[in-house]
């Protein structure tokens, strides 16, 4: 808990000095409170496993988070693709509403001429 409590101190205050971006920011500490998380929960199962003080959280902790490192480097290329892909559609859907707006105002701006010219 104390460790996630300064590690989102730390990406605030790149916030506030503009270091980072919103989304940074909220990325960052996502990742950091799940990073904390499977740290407490490791040490607390390998504590239960071997029930050594210290010794049993110590290697619990250990092999928690290097089988969370696996598993992360594994997730983040699939997130990776998949954000690309959505980046993609993102891109398509802003140049489709960009032409259609351009229509759209210049259709406007014609029937504004039109309106003006009788009055």
């Amino acid at each position: 808990m104390c460790t996630a409590s300064f590690g989102i101190a730390e990406e605030a205050y790149k916030f506030r000095k503009n270091l980072i971006t919103k989304e940074e920011f909220l990325l960052n500490s996502q990742i950091l409170c799940i990073e904390v998380s499977v740290s407490a929960l490791s040490s607390m199962l390998g504590h239960a496993i071997i029930p050594i003080p210290i010794l049993g959280a110590v290697i619990g902790n250990t092999i928690g988070t290097f089988l969370y490192e696996i598993s992360k480097d594994n997730l983040t290329m699939k997130e990776k693709l998949l954000m690309e892909d959505y980046l993609k559609e993102i891109q398509e859907c802003g140049y489709f509403l960009e032409n259609e707006f351009e229509l759209h105002n210049h259709q406007l701006q014609r029937e504004i001429k039109a309106y003006y010219k009788p009055l």
